[in-house]
């Protein structure tokens, strides 16, 4: 962005109100909601397969933590990154398509990971 004397803006420097930080925070609530039970199906997935698998049981507690920590690593960015999005295209329109296909792909992935651990295996 080029230097502006004060009071001055450039085209497309748009600041978000209220109701468009509010929006998006629900929205990234809702989504943020949705990834920690989609984070605990995949933690049980997983460990639900190495259980039945051939692994000695020292590996299993390192695999667990680590597991946990990687996926809520990238639980957390998510959620940054989608609410930084989310407020961005709030100022564009009041539904935002990426909320609905973000959710969307959330709702199927944990559905179908709650599926395989409980099903399947």
């Amino acid at each position: 962005m080029r230097f502006l004397p004060r009071g001055n803006r450039a085209a497309g420097d748009a600041r978000p109100t209220i109701l468009h930080s509010v929006l998006s925070l629900a929205c990234t609530a809702v989504n943020g909601i949705i990834g920690v039970v989609l984070l605990f199906n995949l933690r049980s997935a997983v460990m639900t397969t190495i259980d039945r698998s051939s692994i000695r049981v020292f590996a299993i507690n390192f695999i667990d933590i680590s597991l946990s920590i990687v996926l809520c690593i990238i639980w957390l960015a998510s959620v940054f990154v989608f609410q930084h999005l989310y407020e961005r295209d709030f100022m564009r329109s009041m539904v935002p398509k990426r909320f609905l296909i973000h959710t969307g792909i959330q709702l199927f992935l944990s559905g179908a990971v709650y599926l395989y651990s409980h099903f399947i295996l």
